[in-house]
């Protein structure tokens, strides 16, 4: 039996390669010679750091970043203050019946219906009587094209809504808007 030495190789016997040299295969399976347990302590207490940080940091830029239903209550409002009319105020009633409405309203047919937007709002509230729905679908841009059309400015510019509930949905990668504006009895 042939015995072959390499430069800082082990003895192995003739026809087999030791596994320290290069092209080495062995139908065993590989295995690494380092794993994660002999890895220092410090590394580990780093990469828990690191994840929490990275945690971190996506809940406050996600805080710090309004959402699109917060940007058009602004939009809304910014309007309202140039017309010197008294701003809407957000109500969790009204955005749970936005939230119903928005979920009714597929890109294909976007149309608004104040009866079934005061039967939402008769569902979630029974406080309010007088409500008016906007629906929009298309970009992410609603008040701008709301305040376009004469009849709709109107309404944003009502000053008996004192309330307003935003809904937004994505179907379709189209988006779909719902304002319900109401007032309080």
């Amino acid at each position: 039996m042939t015995m072959t030495m390499g430069k800082h190789q082990q003895a192995v016997p003739a026809g087999r390669r030791s596994r320290s040299s290069w092209g080495y295969s062995d139908p065993q399976p590989w295995t690494p010679r380092m794993s994660c347990a002999s890895l220092s302590p410090a590394v580990g207490v780093w990469l828990v750091l690191g994840v929490a940080l990275c945690a971190w940091m996506v809940i406050i830029v996600a805080q710090a970043q309004p959402s699109s239903e917060d940007a058009v209550i602004a939009a809304i409002n910014d309007l309202r203050r140039n017309a010197t009319v008294k701003t809407v105020e957000r109500e969790d009633d009204l955005n749970c019946a936005a939230r119903r409405r928005v979920h009714a309203i597929s890109p294909q047919n976007c149309t608004k219906d104040d009866i079934a937007a005061r039967a939402a709002v008769k569902a979630c509230d029974d406080d309010k009587k007088d409500a008016y729905e906007l629906a929009h679908c298309g970009n992410d841009a609603p008040v701008a094209a709301w305040a376009k059309n004469g009849t709709i400015r109107q309404q944003l510019l009502n000053s008996t809504y004192d309330k307003i509930g935003v809904a937004r949905n994505t179907m379709n990668n189209t988006y779909v808007y719902v304002v319900i504006l109401a007032r309080h009895d």
